[in-house]
C-alpha cells in the first residue's frame, strides 16, 4: 500500500500481470473501505485482517503492518509469494506467460499488462 504502482509491479516479479492486477484491486478496495476512518487499533487491524484475508482469496500470501498509519504513513503492503496449494506449486512459474505480458504491457506504455485499464471495465457482466 505504501509502493508506487511501478515499484510495486517491479517487487511482485513473481506474480503473473493478472493477479499484480487482483492485487491492486483489492488494496484499492479496502483503502476506499477505511479511508477517513480513525487510526484507532481496531481499525487498523480490521483493514489488516481485511486485505489479507481478500488477497488470500486470490491466492497471494502477504503481510501487512499498519502501524505506519499511526504516523500519518500509508500501511506497509510486502508479497510474500503464492498461497499454499497454487498451480505453481505443480506446474511452476509460466515464464512464457510472463514474457508475453511483460512484452505487451512495454507495447501499451505500462508498468505491467492491465494497468491502464478501467477497473470497473474489469468487472463480469451479469
Amino acid at each position: 500500500m505504501a509502493m508506487d504502482d511501478k515499484t510495486f509491479a517491479h517487487s511482485a516479479s513473481d506474480l503473473t500481470d493478472r493477479e499484480i492486477t487482483g492485487v491492486f484491486k483489492v488494496v484499492e478496495s479496502v483503502r476506499q473501505k477505511y479511508m477517513g476512518k480513525p487510526n484507532t487499533a481496531e481499525n487498523l487491524d480490521a483493514l489488516r485482517d481485511e486485505a489479507l484475508t481478500r488477497l488470500m482469496e486470490i491466492g497471494i500470501l502477504a503481510t501487512l503492518d499498519p502501524a505506519p498509519c499511526f504516523y500519518g504513513d500509508p500501511p506497509v503492503l510486502e508479497i510474500v509469494g503464492k498461497v499454499s496449494g497454487d498451480n505453481i506449486e505443480k506446474y511452476g512459474f509460466d515464464h512464457e506467460q510472463k514474457g508475453y505480458e511483460v512484452n505487451k504491457a512495454i507495447d501499451r506504455g505500462e508498468d505491467w499488462l492491465g494497468q491502464k485499464e478501467n477497473v470497473d471495465s474489469q468487472k463480469p457482466k451479469k
